[in-house]
């Protein structure tokens, strides 16, 4: 009988599971050697020689992977991992199934009068005057002196690539700011930020990452008002996106005008791939501006570890390096990341913490020095923004000392060298 059963157990086939992968190619159409080597039951050009494809087999992810590699027209072969944009958001757990509505303990930056408005949702366009809305009055803006940069430029005819959840392209605050992008979840021309009801990561909370991309496209305003946000969504209301659709946003934004690419997301593996698509952007004099990530930790996030990306830590408004941000010798600047009131759909207005707060706030200032010199390639305007940050190493513990970049952003400094 035991035998029997054994040579039972021996003959049942091993399941066949559905992998899917990037690949980089030789030549100008998938490789052949992969349809015909593989069961590829979808395949997708997201171009520059790359494809999505889809196999299914009884072969683990290792096994497959070394297959592919050994193709003779194939150059590269990855998994396509997922990525998230999943943040500490608050310091009062704010996430993004809650907004809330301001109070002095919750906004201590801001008087009675400020909070009143707010929760009025009476947030004005900025006139140029004096007499600044609210949205424009936080600590980021005054700690980093955006307000004094305001005179000379405010990002006019700039335009920032925003890859993440989409942006609430019919927020009153984004009024004359957005130009067109895509949606490269759905496939289709629409961007905007809907709450779909998804649990993507199957941990049973629904619509995780909503207001992410939004939130992130209000901070660039708050600092570069007139700036011009084409919003790339590539992430899901539940906050999980994949590498081919964030190679495929990177590519968009580089052809259609794109100066400057903010990706405030975290990604669990290294990418060959991705590493080209920040090449191409390179090439291209496109910026690419990352979040350091929020584990407390001198182990970045990927992929703000490659030298192509600017990344960006977190500070709260005493200048102390925030509880939950990374922190290491590869950061580029620190910037206010703590509270940051901003959009949320619908007219909405909530405070999140998180570097993918603090990564605009850089993105905000590039642009703003973009305008002031229009021909000067991204690596010289960094060099300004550098030069002129204010150093806090003195003011943060020896564990943090030269990986908290140059120092705090000082954009009226940047803009007066």
């Amino acid at each position: 009988m035991w035998n029997i059963l054994l040579f039972f157990a021996l003959s049942v086939p091993a399941l066949a599971g559905t992998h899917q992968f990037i690949l980089k190619c030789q030549g100008e159409t998938l490789s052949s050697a992969v349809s015909a080597t593989f069961q590829v039951t979808q395949s997708e050009a997201l171009g520059n020689k790359t494809y999505k494809i889809v196999i299914e087999s009884s072969l683990g992810l290792s096994d497959l992977l070394t297959q592919l590699s050994a193709l003779p027209d194939v150059l590269q072969a990855e998994t396509n991992q997922e990525t998230i944009n999943a943040e500490r958001e608050s310091l009062m757990d704010v996430d993004g199934r809650a907004v809330y509505i301001l109070d002095s303990s919750s906004a201590p930056f801001m008087d009675e009068a400020a909070i009143a408005e707010i929760n009025g949702r009476a947030v004005y366009i900025l006139d140029g005057g004096e007499d600044y809305a609210p949205i424009f009055a936080q600590y980021h803006v005054y700690l980093t002196g955006a307000h004094e940069a305001w005179p000379y430029a405010t990002g006019q005819s700039i335009v920032v690539a925003v890859l993440d959840t989409g942006v609430d392209t019919d927020h009153e605050l984004f009024t004359n700011n957005i130009v067109p992008g895509y949606d490269f979840i759905d496939n289709d021309i629409d961007p905007r930020e809907i709450a779909e009801g998804l649990d993507s990561n199957g941990n049973g909370l629904l619509d995780e990452g909503f207001g992410h991309g939004t939130h992130v496209a209000g901070i660039i305003k708050t600092i570069a008002p007139n700036i011009s946000i084409m919003p790339i969504k590539v992430i899901d209301s539940d906050g999980v996106g994949e590498m081919a659709d964030i190679i495929s946003g990177i590519d968009f934004a580089i052809a259609n005008g794109a100066r400057i690419i903010n990706m405030s997301m975290s990604i669990s593996e290294a990418s060959a791939n991705l590493l080209d698509a920040i090449d191409r952007a390179e090439q291209a004099d496109v910026a690419v501006v990352t979040s350091a990530g929020n584990n407390d930790s001198d182990g970045l996030s990927y992929p703000a570890t490659e030298t192509k990306v600017y990344t960006v830590t977190s500070l709260g408004s005493n200048l102390l390096k925030s509880p939950f941000s990374n922190y290491a010798t590869k950061v580029d600047a620190s910037a206010p990341g703590e509270l940051i009131l901003s959009a949320h759909p619908n007219n909405r207005y909530v405070t999140r913490s998180g570097t993918s707060m603090a990564a605009p706030v850089l993105t905000g200032q590039m642009a703003i020095l973009m305008e002031i010199s229009p021909n000067l390639r991204h690596k010289l305007i960094f060099q300004q923004i550098k030069h002129s940050a204010f150093d806090i190493d003195w003011l943060n513990d020896t564990a943090y000392k030269n990986k908290l970049g140059r120092g705090v952003l000082d954009i009226e400094a940047s803009v007066n060298q």
